[in-house]
């Protein structure tokens, strides 16, 4: 497995969750 791609996907998936967790905590503070 090349390191590279490894760390690639790894940011996309941080990048992903902070922003689904960004996502729910504007909607709790909506509600």
């Amino acid at each position: 497995m090349n390191n590279c791609v490894l760390d690639m996907f790894y940011e996309s998936v941080i990048h992903l969750y902070k922003k689904l967790l960004f996502g729910v905590m504007k909607a709790l503070l909506i509600k």
